[in-house]
């Protein structure tokens, strides 16, 4: 995908995934997050867009979060220690 704001910067494509899309009909926000995928790297980012009342974007910023970790999780048991009466 060509990402408007990555031109500027020397990205010229961007592979992501779309997570979700958020609607604000009454400040006309659209908010689109999704997991990009930056040079092998997999961060959580978003684009906050302003429309107009004829749906051109008028305002824009994109935003870059956390890294995502793919690993499979771990699980961690809690251990109870046992003291040994004296």
């Amino acid at each position: 995908m060509r990402h408007w704001a990555a031109v500027p910067c020397g990205i010229h494509s961007l592979r992501g995934e779309l997570d979700r899309v958020a609607w604000d009909p009454d400040s006309r926000e659209l908010t689109i997050v999704y997991v990009a995928d930056l040079g092998g790297t997999s961060v959580r980012a978003c684009d906050l867009v302003t429309l107009d009342s004829d749906g051109r974007i008028v305002g824009g910023e994109p935003c870059v979060g956390s890294l995502v970790d793919d690993r499979p999780q771990a699980v961690f048991a809690h251990a109870r220690v046992a003291r040994k009466e004296a």
